[in-house]
């Protein structure tokens, strides 16, 4: 069977995104060498294990566009969306404070029941959490460049909820895919520009 182009299409975008995430992770390291800032310290981890997962998933999704056999599809997805759990898994526990960290684990821990539609959904919840804790600083610190990482952080949070539905409706994948495209870019510029200053 031939290689669609969509195929190529969802491919690049895949490949986009784990540039991306590498280079919000080398940006974040670059921010805690200088900053010491902790947080920033777990984004970089957080977004290195999230590309590491969103790069599984392009391999096997490289693999399965010449080759079609589907079934090893379904092993990219569970590593792609078990490694992006754990990413924003580690995101969050960098805005808890210290003594929440063990609850965040154990509720997190409870919650995984290894099904894709469940894992997705729990990353859109420590999306909203994390876009919770932007808005927030946002009110204090009023810092413009936070809205962008409260756009980007929304988009990411329809972007995994949009994966959720695409289980169903598989044409919304795409529009997901995107969406995360979007929101790591924004990210990804909001925190360039925050080093250059």
């Amino acid at each position: 069977m031939p290689v669609r182009p969509v195929d190529y299409l969802y491919l690049t975008l895949l490949f986009t995104q784990v540039i991306l995430t590498i280079v919000i992770g080398i940006w974040a390291y670059r921010g805690y060498r200088l900053l010491k800032d902790k947080r920033l310290l777990k984004i970089y981890l957080g977004f290195t294990v999230i590309g590491g997962g969103i790069f599984v998933q392009l391999l096997l999704s490289i693999y399965t566009s010449f080759f079609r056999p589907q079934f090893f599809l379904v092993y990219g997805e569970y590593a792609s969306a078990l490694a992006q759990l754990l990413g924003y898994l580690i995101i969050v526990i960098g805005y808890y404070r210290p003594e929440e960290e063990g609850l965040a684990l154990q509720i997190i821990g409870a919650s995984i029941a290894f099904q894709l539609l469940t894992i997705y959904l729990i990353c859109a919840i420590l999306i909203m959490f994390i876009l919770y804790r932007v808005i927030l600083s946002y009110m204090i610190y009023k810092e413009r460049k936070l809205l962008y990482s409260i756009l980007a952080f929304t988009l990411l949070t329809f972007s995994y909820l949009g994966i959720s539905i695409s289980m169903a409706r598989p044409d919304y994948k795409f529009i997901s895919n995107v969406a995360r495209l979007m929101g790591f870019l924004i990210l990804a510029a909001s925190i360039y520009t925050g080093d250059e200053k």
